[in-house]
């Protein structure tokens, strides 16, 4: 007995489809043949193909926006990286001439601000996005 003999299979798309979704994929076949004992094979062939096209769906889209999380991460420490290495070159410590009194350095040092500001700007306005996902 597996684990889809004990339910019942939703007979509308959008619910199935949402039953698909969390359901590890190495079960839905066992809910496919449920659903063909519950209805037929003809109708919960079409019914399955179409729930999972929105499974899928919806699965590519999590996974997309899991990337997107994880870059605006990734780029947001590459900033910081880089303005922690500006930091070094500008200390006492290092000074290198270059970068602490020329107007360069301290372009460098404003345009690693503002890219750090629009990062985080751009990581708020993800989550909004995504917060009731």
């Amino acid at each position: 007995m597996t684990v889809s003999d004990t339910i019942h299979i939703p007979t509308d798309p959008t619910a199935l489809a949402d039953l698909l979704v969390s359901t590890p994929t190495n079960h839905w076949w066992d809910l496919q043949q449920t659903l063909a004992a519950q209805l037929g094979d003809k109708r919960a062939e079409g019914l399955f193909d179409a729930a999972e096209n929105q499974a899928l769906h919806h699965l590519n889209i999590t996974a997309a926006r899991q990337e997107l999380q994880q870059a605006l991460r990734d780029a947001l420490d590459g900033v910081q990286r880089a303005a922690g290495s500006l930091g070094e070159l500008t200390s006492n410590e290092i000074y290198d001439v270059e970068y602490a009194d020329g107007a360069q350095g301290a372009d460098l040092r404003a345009l690693l601000a503002d890219a750090g500001l629009l990062l985080r700007s751009a990581h708020a306005i993800n989550q909004l996005i995504t917060r009731d996902q």
